[in-house]
């Protein structure tokens, strides 16, 4: 399977060492006009190829990275790269050129010692120094912040996002209120000048409760409209599948399947199936709204996708990727209704362990909708849905069970991770908080989804399909040292992380402990995020080298492009099938035969499959960027509806746990409101505070203290900044600190040691230990 343009481009880079132009290269490479703009267009938008003046192509010499030029309020610019694996690269004023922050730019870079250069340190304690080639993507023009008052003597505009300046200075505005936001244009200033932001219109307030999520929306550019041309396609589409369109589709109308989501969900994208057959093994239906089928390749409906991303969840609001006639219409899995689906039917013997796999294109109708608290209720025995539904939910539980155990046994983490849903009346007030976490209900359909998601990457890797995978890199070793030192602080024996198995066990011995959720999320936190890459790569917390995202196709682009690419495939003539072991007494689901051969043809075979390959690094970062940005709404919005119930609670005390050690303070989520609060580290102490990345040490008249994450603690409600998303914290009882006085600072004072002085603690403490043997 190819990982990047040029594994399929045999030498394009190599061609591309001397400028080329572009029909020149097509001649070399034997590709058509469009494979050509195609391919081209890619490499120029990773970074891996240049376009000069006259139009002619060229590689950029020495090391380079593509990603969006940052800067502090000191001043101070640096590159946040594409490439998770690179450090921030700083860029010295003079070699920015014509770019400003907020663009997304490609840079080339060397490695400087110490002391010549800023940003992040690299594994040698050295640093990386860049210079800006060229602007890729220059920031928009337009943005929508908070107006945060005056500072220096100027207003202010803050903004949020990478694309954006961090603040601008507000010109040519009407009286404003802190916390307004609005909409400005912004200036691309001259070197070493700031923005200027020029007042275009107030779109709304967030200091007003029923703006929450309006507000929220602007700041983070979300698209509400779609475009004419996508909506005149939506039109021509019908309510519900023509029977042409159910033609040759695999029938699976009479079987028992169902939809499990949450109670307020409108898009039902997967539902489920399991049977127990007649020898003893079990057959897992895994059936996933076939929107391929109507969002074609190079369609408007397919572009908005791309730009979009994502579907948007809201408290009170969706923002959908697709046309609400599709999304909540004629591509959701609604019960009695006939719906056009991908079937993926997985064949497990008693232990959990794949048999068969095998993926059709199918029609079908959802016999019944659950909602997880129903579902809960019928596995713990307090309520009944009716005997078919009973039989079918406690089957499906025992088999996700058995899948688990499998998963977990081969290396695959769980962690339980406990996070606020919010229900919210027309107004956006809070009705009630549920909390997300692991249960029997959500056990059965992650098992399914992760099922579904790694048959459908193994045979996409199989016939070497252009493909998408999700990947998660293993932690760092800062990372892994830094959470044994946590261990060490817990007197408890730290995992090793190269053994995922031995996580898993260290997470298992933390039930009923206080803190428990607050250490699984140290853990999720001592590791790389979860992204989408076009390689088979590791996914460590589940692994495995095979997975993607197949079974969310109303909401998430990777799925869409999968499902065009599994669409594209059949198109070709190919099948979808593969036995681990040989069932010689088992037919096929579409009724062949058990010895019938599937006609296994590479995925080379898809029309465009060429081109396809070339767009996936985009679609990937894409992907990647656009599901950030949308947890990142998702968080805030949550956030600032929960710091409304605490306006008029100033002072109250409240037990939470501590979530997180920050560069400034400590954070604590609150007991029963889950809103996330902060205690500044000059709260702790007028003297020193020593800042691990899971613990907090500092000075008090009552000797020294500290907060770890995990620790159960009792706080006041300080002050509440509803503008700025903010919730300031104190410790409750905390003895008063002595009046400062001058002291020599300690080497490590008010941030985290260096490397040097870590691997000077790990020797120091290995001699302690010989001591005491």
């Amino acid at each position: 399977m190819p990982d990047s343009p040029n594994d399929d481009l045999p030498g394009i880079l190599d061609v591309l060492t001397k400028p080329v132009a572009p029909e020149d290269l097509a001649k070399t490479l034997n590709l058509d006009q469009e494979t050509l703009d195609t391919v081209v267009d890619s490499l120029i938008r990773q970074g891996l190829v240049v376009q000069l003046d006259d139009d002619r192509l060229v590689r950029p010499s020495g090391k380079s990275a593509a990603g969006h030029l940052a800067q502090k309020r000191r001043g101070r610019y640096h590159l946040i790269p594409d490439d998770r694996a690179l450090p921030f690269i700083a860029i010295p004023d003079a070699a920015i050129g014509e770019a400003v922050p907020g663009d997304r730019v490609l840079v080339s870079y060397n490695f400087r010692q110490r002391g010549k250069g800023g940003g992040r340190r690299d594994n040698d304690d050295g640093r990386f120094t860049g210079r800006v080639i060229t602007i890729i993507d220059p920031r928009p023009d337009i943005a929508a912040g908070v107006f945060s008052g005056e500072s220096f003597g100027h207003d202010v505009v803050v903004f949020r996002g990478r694309n954006k300046p961090p603040f601008a200075e507000l010109q040519g505005h009407p009286k404003l209120v802190e916390g307004q936001v609005i909409r400005v244009k912004l200036s691309r200033p001259r070197h070493g000048r700031g923005t200027i932001a020029r007042f275009i219109e107030t779109v709304s307030n967030l200091k007003v409760a029923n703006n929450d999520v309006e507000s929220i929306a602007t700041l983070f550019e979300f698209p509400v409209e779609f475009s004419g041309a996508a909506l005149a396609e939506i039109d021509a589409l019908p309510d519900n599948p023509l029977p042409k369109d159910v033609e040759g589709r695999l029938d699976l109308r009479d079987q028992l399947i169902i939809t499990i989501d949450p109670a307020d969900a409108k898009d039902h994208d997967d539902a489920i199936s399991v049977e127990q057959l007649d020898n003893g093994f079990w057959r897992l239906g895994v059936h996933i709204a076939d929107v391929s089928h109507y969002v074609r390749p190079g369609t408007h409906l397919a572009q908005e996708a791309t730009e979009r991303g994502t579907s948007v969840y809201l408290p009170g609001k969706t923002i959908p990727m697709l046309p609400e006639k599709l999304s909540a219409g004629l591509c959701s899995l609604m019960d009695g209704r006939d719906r056009l689906a991908k079937s993926c039917f997985i064949t497990y013997d008693n232990k959990g362990r794949v048999l068969r796999r095998e993926l059709y294109r199918s029609v079908i109708n959802v016999k019944r909708f659950f909602n997880y608290a129903e579902v809960l209720d019928v596995l713990e025995g307090r309520n009944s849905a009716g005997a078919p539904y009973d039989d079918l939910l406690k089957r499906s539980r025992k088999l996700a069970d058995a899948i688990r155990d499998h998963r977990v046994d081969a290396g695959s983490l769980t962690l339980d991770i406990k996070r606020p849903h919010l229900v919210v009346d027309k107004e956006g007030d809070i009705l009630k908080i549920e909390v997300d976490h692991q249960d029997a209900s959500h056990n059965l359909i992650e098992e399914f989804m992760i099922a579904g998601n790694r048959a459908v990457a193994s045979f996409m890797i199989e016939r070497g399909m252009p493909y998408i995978g999700r990947i998660h890199p293993p932690p760092e070793p800062e990372a892994e040292e830094a959470f044994a030192e946590f261990c060490e602080e817990l007197k408890m024996p730290a995992p090793n992380f190269g053994d995922s198995r031995r996580i898993q066990l260290f997470l298992d011995g933390l039930k009923g402990l206080p803190g428990e959720s607050a250490i699984h999320l140290a853990v999720l936190k001592s590791m790389k995020r979860a992204e989408y890459a076009p390689k088979d790569a590791l996914h460590y917390a589940l692994a495995t080298s095979r997975y993607t995202h197949f079974t969310s196709p109303i909401r998430r682009l990777c799925d869409i492009v999968v499902h065009q690419m599994i669409e594209g495939y059949w198109d070709s003539g190919g099948e979808l099938k593969y036995e681990e072991t040989p069932l010689k007494d088992l037919a096929w689901i579409d009724g062949k035969e058990p010895n019938t051969q599937a006609n296994a043809l590479s995925g080379n075979a898809i029309a465009g499959a060429r081109g396809w390959r070339a767009l996936m690094p985009s679609i990937a970062r894409q992907a990647v960027e656009t599901s950030y940005r949308s947890e990142r709404a998702e968080m805030e919005t949550v956030q600032l509806k929960l710091l409304r119930t605490l306006e008029h609670r100033i002072g109250e005390i409240f037990d939470g746990t501590v979530v997180h050690i920050g560069s400034g303070g400590v954070s604590v989520q609150l007991d029963g409101v889950w809103a996330e609060g902060s205690i500044p580290f000059s709260e702790l102490s007028l003297e020193w505070v020593t800042a691990h990345k899971f613990w907090a040490e500092y000075e008090t008249d009552q000797g020294m203290r500290r907060l770890r994450v995990g620790d159960r603690i009792k706080v006041a409600v300080d002050t509440v900044d509803i503008a700025d998303r903010s919730l300031r914290l104190k410790l409750s009882g905390k003895p008063p600190a002595k009046p400062f006085q001058a002291k020599p600072p300690k080497p490590y004072e008010g941030r985290r040691k260096s490397k040097k002085e870590r691997k000077k603690d790990r020797k120091n403490r290995k001699r302690k230990n010989k001591r005491k043997r």
